[in-house]
């Protein structure tokens, strides 16, 4: 067991120490260009999007960026992407997992999108029949692979929180890879954006990932959303415009990563490469739609 604990960052939820978010009136003061960018970006968006109005439709998290990106204000119908109420998948064709290209139907980063989606116009009908097909399937959340489809405890406390559920013990745990981290954090931002708090043991591992990542500011901002309510170096780091131009999306010119926030900011993946695509830049209005909800 000491040999288990050794390889993770763990936590354990204990009685109702929380950690609520900080209100920032001052911020909205220090935003107005990163939300006039914002407004340009979701114009220029549409000569990103495909069928529905989904992002990143040339593999199988389209859900997941769709989600975010109608969170932030991008016109989605992200509903074609389910199947049977409460069922979702990667895709509006529904077919990733039945062509091979992918493991599973859905996964909990994909549903993870769908739940910020679903917030953002307060949706309780559909977070319901997330519920209620979770529970009616063992929260085995689609054909494929268990490890990406099991909807987790923390996850599903989220989605319990959403519904004025009483939640259940949980752990939060680093699970070491960076697009897994990235699903945590998004976890318990959306946690403490519903409910007004998080487990001070939530907030220990957003402090870890924003000490190994300085430049993520998806994790600048939940330290921040969570602790002492600073924004700065969140702004600063969406302030970077060669991440994210001014006068046109960012593109494989400016950038390699399409989702700045998704995966280690190495050297690989924050340099131009090839071929050129064009960006969404739904990882820049994500951001900023969260920023204006630390104003209010």
């Amino acid at each position: 067991m000491l040999k288990l604990m050794s390889k993770f960052f763990l936590f354990a939820v204990l009685a109702s120490c929380n950690k609520a978010k900080k209100e920032n009136a001052s911020t909205q003061n220090y935003i107005a260009d990163l939300l006039d960018q914002r407004g340009f970006y979701l114009m220029e968006m549409a000569k990103v999007q495909g069928v529905e109005g989904f992002i990143e439709t040339n593999g199988c998290d389209a859900v997941m960026f769709s989600g975010l990106a109608m969170a932030s204000g991008l016109d989605v119908n992200l509903f074609a992407a389910e199947g049977q109420p409460g069922q979702w998948f990667r895709t509006p064709d529904h077919e990733c997992y039945d062509n091979a290209g992918s493991g599973s139907d859905i996964s909990r980063d994909m549903l993870i999108g769908i739940m910020f989606a679903l917030w953002s116009r307060t949706d309780s009908v559909n977070f319901q029949n997330l519920y209620d097909w979770g529970e009616s399937h063992d929260w085995y959340m689609g054909r494929g692979a268990i490890d990406v489809t099991y909807f987790t405890p923390n996850l599903r406390n989220t989605l319990k929180a959403l519904l004025g559920k009483k939640m259940d013990a949980e752990f939060w745990v680093d699970p070491q890879t960076d697009h897994q981290r990235h699903v945590v954090a998004l976890n318990i931002i959306l946690r403490g954006e519903a409910t007004g708090s998080v487990p001070k043991e939530a907030l220990g591992i957003v402090q870890h990932f924003a000490t190994k990542e300085p430049k993520n500011a998806l994790f600048q901002y939940a330290l921040a959303r969570f602790g002492d309510g600073n924004q700065q170096k969140t702004l600063d780091i969406l302030r970077n415009k060669v991440w994210f131009p001014m006068e046109t999306l960012p593109t494989s010119n400016d950038r390699c990563m399409r989702w700045m926030w998704e995966r280690t900011l190495s050297d690989s993946n924050i340099s131009p490469c090839e071929p050129f695509v064009t960006h969404s830049g739904a990882d820049f209005t994500f951001l900023v739609w969260l920023l204006e909800q630390s104003t209010h």
